[in-house]
């Protein structure tokens, strides 16, 4: 869980069914869900005298809030695919047929991005509920000095103003 948490580039992960206890905690490791408009999550601790694991007292609170997340837990509560869609769980519904096909081109288009600016930027948001607003700016104009020092904006920059798609480097 931690290895998936800290990859270095954005993870796109699909629901096709029901993501249950830890499979619907490694669900919240992703970057981006894509679910099926059938899918269901549940934690399912509760029922067999345990606590959530694989990082899920960790991650649903972030996503979800504290209140929410005890309801869920507590309540053994069994979300629909709209109710992880509304909390922030998935980030997109689509029919189960095309799940993987979204996912999958999800990841594409990622993958076709600013690497570097992506891995920057995730690395600030995964930490940013520690720092105060000070500290955030702070770090961002640190990394925005980083970023721009890197082939992926000269690139972005010469497509922004020809008009045109960037083409990012992909060995980074």
């Amino acid at each position: 869980i931690v290895r998936l948490s800290e990859l270095h580039k954005p993870l796109v992960m699909a629901v096709n069914g029901v993501a249950a206890a830890s499979g619907m905690n490694m669900i919240l490791t992703a970057d981006i869900a894509v679910a099926s408009d059938q899918a269901t999550f549940s934690q399912s601790f509760g029922n067999v005298g345990l606590i959530p694991d694989v990082g899920g007292t960790y991650f649903l609170p972030r996503i979800v809030g504290v209140p929410r997340a005890k309801e869920i837990i507590f309540m053994d509560r069994k979300l629909n695919a709209q109710e992880a869609l509304d909390l922030g769980i998935v980030h997109q519904l689509v029919p189960p047929a095309q799940v993987v096909d979204v996912a999958y081109a999800m990841a594409q288009k990622l993958s076709s991005g600013p690497s570097f600016a992506f891995s920057v930027a995730k690395k600030m948001l995964s930490c940013c509920n520690e720092m105060d607003i000070h500290t955030a700016l702070h770090m961002e104009a640190l990394s925005q000095a980083l970023v721009s020092n890197v082939d992926d904006y000269k690139e972005g920059i010469d497509a922004f103003i020809e008009k045109r798609t960037p083409v990012f480097d992909r060995n980074r």
